[in-house]
């Protein structure tokens, strides 16, 4: 099972495909299946704005996603030590998975 999925367009993984791999090596399986089944996307942003473009919808027939953004100019100037964006998708991810449910 692979982590390519989850990024959202080719600008996204082409960036971060060493991160991917990185992820998938250090990941177990059912860490990566938990991840896909909880419907988390990754898309890289440039600020200001950024249009991401969608060419195989790949949120068709989801009732949710939860949409992980990486700001691409803050990493670039400020990232740099290796593994830190790693850290920094994982702690996000953390947040979606290990989020408190709430009783109604």
């Amino acid at each position: 099972m692979n982590l390519k999925s989850i990024f959202i367009g080719p600008f996204t993984f082409m960036k971060l495909q060493g991160i991917v791999r990185n992820l998938e090596s250090r990941l177990e399986e059912n860490e990566i299946s938990r991840i896909i089944e909880n419907n988390i996307f990754i898309s890289l942003v440039s600020n200001p704005a950024s249009r991401i473009r969608y060419g195989n919808n790949p949120f068709r027939n989801l009732d949710n996603i939860n949409l992980v953004t990486i700001d691409f100019d803050f990493c670039n100037k400020y990232i740099h030590k290796p593994g830190h964006l790693e850290a920094v998708i994982l702690h996000e991810v953390g947040h979606i998975l290990n989020e408190p449910t709430t009783k109604k």
